[in-house]
């Protein structure tokens, strides 16, 4: 039984992942991109050509030697040297133009030739340089060095300059009597021999010898550079270490996409059904980790065979060690998704959190700056960061051809990581949040899963449908042709379940051979998908945007309104707006909740499972009439304007209400266009504040609200309100095509 039970949860989960195709697509391709960039930028790759670092140089001197330090800046090749002024450098340098500004003040050559030989005070030049480029001012700090030292040697001894600091010494010298006669006989000796050699080079300097070269200073040694690797001869790949961390950053959130799924699992309630089998905690954190370990190697396999193939990344050491290390980082995430999912109490708060956390920790584990950049006392702390060991274990079996015992400790320290996440995971999740919170409101009946219904008309009567491949299945045609006692509306859906039943009717009128039990949907007379709610609760200013072009501020807590059964609508009504006392009509889509049990006083971490379903809505609304008095209702529950439809789609399929595209389009122009991320309470949150103040029953529906895009939004010149004859178009991500029109 717990194999089985084990193998079926790990199937489930692989399939949800496989179903969500942008997720997939997502999980695989925003690695390889970003690891792609990131390869290209630091790969090493020589045959590349580095950018030169801009510097301008201001000669304010003129000398020989100035210009000779410019000379040789110049044609450095790492410099991209121009002129100006002191002024027009100071701005290139703050507008970032320019890295570094080199200003050599006047009388700059003299006073360095006197400051060569001891003789006077140094000279200063002056750096101007941008702040957030501190390594290339070292660079060329030095580069201006070794140029400055060359030009003022080259000077000193066979310029002009020297010579004439020389012929001054000895004049100085002949009139000094401060020398005892054998000194000064010697020293003017000498200083008449350097006068000699300098006339000597002038006269006859070196073939093909540059004469400041061949005076100057220059750097006494060449140097080989060798980038050691695996072995001589194979160069260093910089994909490798890109791909390592950009595979651990993107297996961590799609632990994190793990873990928001099983929160939501935990508020709709199905950890409580998995328990009820029975199944053990155990067992059932096991078959989430284990889907989170193959779900995070397939992001790391995907991310490597990519980087593989294209970018020739190879494992230099042993594949043994590569696989050990692969393996040993999944079953870390995975186990951190657990820790998440253990510790978080609703998905949207917890998604935050978590990606927060995974970006710190992949910083710090050097997956986008090498660790070796950081202070000494950070790189001792990123030790203990599991990040860290996942992107050196994958550097090291990879460009650095690790063996399997040399990286025994970093498997070891990845599974060490995954055992105290696991634990901490098991220890960490209440008893209540897995089986014990279902007692305090029991269910009268299980709730249908996997489907999608709608409301049809159906000889003269509303019907229940369900949408399948092949068309709408008139259930209630159905079962009279094979009676299996299932219901046959909406109504009775909510009030008794009867999920059992309609699969098994389902299964048989797929497997016949009556085509007329089918209905295009196209040709379907649709109903409202719920068709007798007890409430129809609705919320004002619920997202962030349209609060904003509304000129309201945010809402502290929901603002509540409700509407009545008689303005329930379906898809592809009609709304008279030409009989109403009204003439500025303005449309509202919004995501509509359906309650599927009877809910009061119930928590936010447990109100999603009292959630039969979604659908699509529209909140039409008179806004003149809504303005006539300080309450709402009477702009907003005129007949007909509270369309919803066409499908009511079971909660289990909808893995995050709180993140679905939504868009309303007027006449095939996109008016509205958000995504429910932007709502102020989520849906979650809706349920638990409404039941807090009065009870929800089954079939009870709860418009949550309408992004920005109204008409009442525009400034008074642009605002054209709806007429008869308009068509409108109400779409919620994975919920279908709300249409109806005015007349």
């Amino acid at each position: 039984m717990g194999l089985k039970a084990w193998r079926a949860m790990v199937r489930k989960d692989l399939l949800l992942f496989f179903t969500d195709r942008r997720a997939v697509i997502m999980s695989f391709a925003a690695p390889v991109a970003i690891a792609s960039f990131f390869g290209f930028i630091f790969s090493g790759n020589q045959s590349a050509k580095t950018a030169r670092v801009p510097v301008r140089v201001v000669d304010q001197d003129g000398s020989v030697i100035s210009k000779a330090i410019v000379q040789g800046l110049t044609a450095d090749t790492t410099l991209e040297v121009t002129g100006g002024t002191v002024d027009e450098s100071r701005e290139a340098v703050r507008r970032g133009k320019t890295t570094v500004a080199v200003v050599v003040p006047a009388g700059f050559g003299d006073a360095a030739g006197q400051a060569f030989f001891g003789g006077g005070g140094k000279p200063q030049l002056e750096l101007l340089f941008d702040p957030s480029h501190g390594a290339e001012l070292a660079m060329v700090r030095g580069i201006l060095t070794e140029h400055v030292m060359q030009a003022v040697s080259a000077e000193m001894f066979g310029g002009d300059q020297g010579r004439r600091l020389s012929q001054q010494s000895l004049e100085q010298l002949k009139s000094s009597g401060a020398m005892a006669e054998g000194d000064r006989r010697a020293l003017a000796e000498m200083l008449g021999a350097v006068n000699r050699w300098y006339e000597r080079g002038a006269a006859s300097p070196a073939p093909g010898a540059s004469p400041v070269a061949a005076r100057g200073l220059s750097m006494p040694y060449t140097t080989h550079e060798e980038a050691v690797t695996v072995r001589r001869g194979v160069p260093y790949n910089g994909f490798a270490h890109s791909f390592a961390g950009m595979g651990v950053q993107f297996l961590l959130f799609a632990c994190i996409d793990l873990a928001i799924g099983m929160l939501l699992e935990r508020q709709q309630g199905l950890w409580k059904r998995l328990r009820a089998a029975p199944l053990s905690r155990g067992l059932l954190l096991a078959g989430k980790g284990t889907s989170g370990t193959l779900i995070a190697l397939m992001t790391l396999g995907v991310t490597f065979v990519f980087g593989m193939i294209v970018f020739r990344i190879r494992v230099e050491g042993s594949w043994l060690a590569f696989l050990a290390v692969c393996v040993a980082t999944a079953m870390m995430a995975s186990s951190f998704g657990l820790l998440i999912a253990a510790i978080g109490k609703t998905p949207q708060a917890t998604r935050g959190v978590a990606i927060l956390a995974v970006l710190l920790m992949v910083m710090l584990g050097g997956a986008w700056v090498p660790s070796f950049l950081f202070p000494a006392w950070l790189q001792r702390v990123t030790l203990a960061i599991p990040a860290r060991w996942a992107v050196d274990g994958l550097d090291a079996t990879t460009w650095r051809g690790a063996s399997l015992v040399a990286t025994l400790p970093t498997i070891g320290a990845l599974l060490a990581f995954a055992a105290l996440f696991g634990a901490l995971g098991g220890l960490l999740v209440r008893p209540g949040t897995v089986a014990a919170t279902e007692a305090s409101s029991p269910s009268t009946h299980e709730m249908p899963r996997g489907m999608t219904f709608a409301t049809i008309r159906s000889g003269g009567a509303l019907s229940l449908a369900v949408k399948t491949e092949r068309g709408l299945l008139d259930v209630r045609k159905a079962e009279s042709v094979f009676p299996q006692k299932a219901p046959t509306t909406i109504d009775e859906v909510i009030q008794r379940g009867g999920g059992a039943p309609l699969q098994a009717l389902l299964a048989k009128a797929m497997a016949s051979t009556r085509k007329d039990l089918l209905i295009d949907e196209a040709k379907a007379d649709f109903g409202p998908c719920v068709t007798n709610p007890e409430k129809i609760v609705c919320v004002g200013l619920n997202y962030r945007k349209h609060a904003a072009e509304t000129g309201s501020p945010v809402p502290t807590q929901p603002i509540l309104f409700n509407k009545y059964n008689s303005a329930l609508n379906g898809h592809r009504g009609v709304i008279k707006v030409s009989q109403e006392a009204a003439k500025q009509f303005d449309y509202e889509v919004e995501l509509v909740i359906v309650l599927g049990r009877t809910a009061r006083n119930v928590g936010e971490n447990d109100a999603l499972s009292y959630v039969l379903g979604y659908c699509t809505g529209n909140d039409f609304t008179a806004r003149d009439l809504q303005r006539v008095s300080s309450q709402w209702m009477l702009g907003k529950a005129l007949d007909g304007s509270a369309p919803i439809g066409p499908y009511l789609v079971t909660a289990d399929q909808v893995p995050d209400p709180n993140r679905l595209e939504i868009e309303c389009r007027v006449n095939g122009e996109v008016r509205q266009s958000s995504n429910t991320a932007d709502m102020v309470f989520g849906c979650a949150s809706l349920v638990s504040y409404i039941s807090r103040y009065f009870t929800l029953k089954p079939g009870d529906i709860i418009f949550t609200g309408t992004p920005e895009g109204v008409i009442s939004g525009y400034p008074k010149e642009r605002q054209v309100w709806l007429k008869a004859g308009d068509r409108l178009t109400s779409t919620l991500e994975g919920l279908g095509d709300l249409q109806f029109s005015l007349s």
